[in-house]
């Protein structure tokens, strides 16, 4: 089941069929990976290789898949919960399986790495886009024109990550996840987190996302905190509360363009 997972998180990041092998675009392999997947599951769990864990994130999860549905009604949009079932089903489901199969500190550390991994590809095809024009597969990024800049690139990848938005959110949600790469934390692994972070970020730049520019500070931020003696954390996180809470503040008094409201 794990080793099922962890083909179809590449598959997700990768995208093979849209630029590198073409010939497969329109094959159900996410769903065939999917099914493969329940059905290692139903025998792990029959084997009693896998117990279903007691963690209040199972719960949290499925009533977040019930809270996208119920969101709709308060505006009488039966249709919008019809569309939202398979939507919100999906990203769902694979954090129930993920949550169920990670086992160990070893599974989570493979996890971490594949998050990287990809995420740098993800990253050296932006940089690419944004120096050259082109990246893999001969994509290139999206031109756009203003007043202030001229013209410029917004880098993009494909798949769930083609809105640069979207691609922008994922790099600095891997950014963490560079330092835990390494088993042990030494000069080397300290310097490779340090060089895939730069990697990342200027990726995210790359993109011109204001969202992904709040994501960036939100990542930095929080790994400051945690980097801190924990006794800290309960006044540290009451500093980031205000801190958001003016953001709040800036956003009433009309301080940010509407953009930057849409973003805090």
């Amino acid at each position: 089941t794990f080793a099922m997972t962890i083909v179809f998180m590449v598959l997700v990041f990768w995208r093979p069929q849209d630029w590198l092998l073409p010939w497969l675009y329109g094959w159900p392999l996410l769903d065939v990976i999917t099914i493969l997947a329940l059905l290692a599951l139903l025998l792990e769990t029959r084997q009693g290789r896998i117990v279903f864990p007691r963690t209040p994130a199972i719960p949290l999860v499925c009533g977040l898949y019930v809270a996208t549905l119920l969101s709709h009604l308060p505006h009488t949009y039966f249709q919008g919960v019809l569309n939202t079932i398979p939507d919100s089903f999906k990203p769902c489901f694979f954090t129930l399986l993920l949550l169920v199969v990670l086992k160990n500190v070893k599974q989570a550390r493979i996890v971490a790495i594949v998050f990287v991994v990809m995420s740098s590809f993800m990253a050296i095809h932006a940089l690419l886009q944004q120096y050259t024009g082109r990246g893999f597969g001969g994509q290139g990024p999206i031109m756009l024109f203003s007043t202030e800049k001229g013209w410029y690139s917004r880098s993009m990848f494909f798949g769930s990550f083609e809105d640069p938005n979207d691609l922008a959110q994922m790099l600095a949600t891997s950014i963490p996840f560079t330092f835990a790469v390494m088993r042990r934390r030494t000069l080397f692994s300290v310097l490779l987190g340090l060089a895939l972070t730069t990697l990342l970020v200027l990726a995210s730049l790359a993109t011109g996302s204001r969202g992904g520019m709040v994501a960036l500070i939100t990542v930095g931020g929080m790994m400051v905190f945690l980097a801190l003696p924990a006794r800290w954390m309960p006044w540290l996180m009451g500093l980031g509360l205000l801190g958001f809470l003016a953001a709040c503040g800036m956003k009433l008094a009309g301080v940010l363009d509407l953009s930057a409201r849409e973003r805090i």
